[in-house]
């Protein structure tokens, strides 16, 4: 989500008039048109999620709500928010990368996008300035705030504001106005520390109270249950879910955007193709796009209706997409630890090359799926399977520490630097693992064992994570050979 270094966007339209004194004749839809994966809202291949939207428009048009809208990523969390705003007078997006020292880059950053200064000069002399004039700048005409009156003076002192006090005001005037405002945290999951995370909200109920919606964008799994109760939001908060897309969402993204071209497919071809799009539509419009450029030439509508096919060898079109970011973080994960001059244990595998622990996880989430959540059960029932033994004896490999560490470092960036520690340690912290400086990284969660969860389950929290695990089995192998060398 495009943002600017303090972290917030604010809602611009802008019209803009063309003149054609040439040829005025359409030009040709591009199969590029229709079929976008790099972008987060589609439009000649949309396919809505009504129940959700409306929820979430329902939700804001109650003004003053906290709204949690929860998610894997690349499931359209942004997309969906990003429509509920546009319908509104002014929203300011920030991205929580840069909220992470809590209320004061908050005020900060609000402040930014309401163009209202943090000082203000204070007159010996009499003076007649209104302090809304920022509104006509927002663009926005006030009942309450007259036009700007100066009268000189000769001696003046400079103050800062209380940003806490006066961003609540601003806000209340442009609700007492009627305009319609929200709060976009996005990527709350961001902000590690659960006190600043209470914090955040805590300051918000102010603005709350103003009549402004608060929209927080975050992982699914995330217990954000403590930092609601301590900021005090009970009754005020609700939960708008976004789970992976089914299978019938994703084959109306192939059937409205094939349409749009002229072209069609068999519905087992399209059930194929949703199947293995791992719940998102990101990966569903990448494969429409793939199938109808390079394996049929399709570049543009066709004159007449045309029949798309498949690859002899689907494996053909699925391989075609590999996210370089997937296959790091897999190699990552799989690598495991750096360890201290211990070899690590190896394990035969009924159908492949012996793996050591953490190459055995990744193999057996894969041969159940790989699914976006596999309870402990499964998991221990897929090991059995995959080494042949008897599911009692799962629990000796060792297994549950190797998942910790997996969790530990899928959640802090790649960049950061490994220690050598001993790989057969129980509990070892971040803190054992990397260095001090490494540890407070951005990190992005795309992978975790939520051991604290009744069923204690492994969570993949990216579909393209999935989709990679599934199809480049062997790219994965080869880089998690190169890290462990």
């Amino acid at each position: 989500m495009p943002a600017d270094e303090a972290g917030w966007r604010r809602r611009v339209t802008v019209v803009s008039w063309r003149t054609y004194t040439h040829d005025m004749t359409t030009p040709p839809v591009r199969t590029t048109d229709v079929f976008t994966p790099g972008t987060s809202s589609p439009t000649l291949s949309k396919a809505l999620r009504q129940e959700q939207e409306q929820e979430l428009d329902d939700y804001i048009e109650e003004r003053g709500k906290f709204i949690f809208v929860h998610g894997a990523t690349k499931v359209g969390k942004t997309t969906i928010v990003e429509g509920a705003v546009k319908k509104l007078d002014l929203s300011i997006w920030f991205n929580s990368q840069n909220l992470r020292q809590g209320p004061a880059d908050l005020w900060s950053g609000l402040a930014s996008a309401l163009k209202q200064p943090v000082e203000e000069a204070l007159s010996n002399d009499k003076s007649d300035k209104s302090k809304w004039n920022f509104i006509g700048s927002l663009g926005f005409l006030s009942n309450h705030a007259g036009g700007e009156h100066v009268v000189g003076s000769s001696r003046s002192q400079t103050f800062s504001i209380e940003l806490s006090h006066k961003i609540p005001q601003v806000l209340e005037l442009l609700a007492a106005d009627g305009h319609k405002v929200a709060l976009v945290l996005d990527d709350f999951h961001f902000i590690e520390n659960e006190q600043t995370r209470a914090d955040i909200l805590q300051a918000l109920k102010p603005v709350g109270n103003k009549g402004v919606s608060t929209i927080v964008i975050t992982l699914p799994f995330r217990d954000d249950s403590r930092p609601i109760t301590a900021a005090n939001l009970s009754g005020r908060t609700e939960y708008l879910p976004m789970p992976l897309w089914s299978l019938d969402e994703l084959k109306s993204i192939a059937d409205t955007g094939f349409a749009s071209l002229n072209v069609f497919a068999t519905e087992d071809d399209t059930t194929l193709l949703a199947q293995n799009s791992f719940g998102s539509p990101q990966i569903m419009q990448d494969l429409c796009l793939q199938l109808c450029r390079k394996f049929n030439n399709v570049r543009e509508k066709q004159s007449g209706i045309t029949q798309l096919e498949m690859p002899a060898n689907p494996a053909d079109l699925y391989t075609r997409i590999l996210d370089d970011t997937a296959l790091r973080w897999l190699g990552r994960i799989g690598a495991g630890l750096k360890p201290r001059g211990v070899s690590r244990k190896t394990y035969e595998l009924k159908d492949g090359p012996p793996v050591d622990g953490y190459l055995l996880i990744l193999h057996t989430l894969r041969t159940l799926g790989p699914k976006p959540s596999t309870t402990i059960s499964e998991f221990r029932a897929g090991v059995a399977k995959s080494l042949g033994i008897d599911i009692q004896k799962v629990p000796s490999l060792n297994l549950d520490e190797k998942l910790r560490n997996m969790s530990t470092l899928a959640a802090v960036d790649m960049r950061a630097s490994l220690k050598e520690v001993d790989d057969e340690a129980a509990k070892l912290s971040p803190a054992d693992i990397f260095s001090e400086k490494d540890i407070i990284t951005v990190p992005q969660p795309v992978f975790e064992w939520d051991e604290k969860a009744a069923a204690k389950p492994i969570n993949i929290l990216d579909p393209l994570l999935s989709f990679t695990l599934y199809w480049h089995w062997d790219a994965v192998l080869k880089l998690v050979a190169e890290q462990q060398s």
